[in-house]
């Protein structure tokens, strides 16, 4: 597995709006974003969890968790 030499598009998309924002539209708007990627998160660990292995046993225990 490789590393990402820097930010995807839609990455970069998200930082320059964020970056124009302040105050209580940057507020919402990053929490609307962390909101969707932990949802995002969640639902990966969930399809993980169905595996008979290791990394789906450590994924079963963590969705409560997250």
């Amino acid at each position: 597995m490789n590393s990402p030499s820097g930010p995807n598009a839609k990455q970069t998309a998200d930082h320059d709006k964020m970056s124009k924002l302040s105050g209580a539209g940057f507020d919402k708007m990053f929490a609307a974003h962390m909101v969707a990627d932990h949802q995002k998160d969640i639902a990966e660990y969930k399809k993980a969890s169905k595996s008979k292995d290791a990394a789906g046993e450590y994924a079963s225990g963590q969705i409560d968790t997250l």
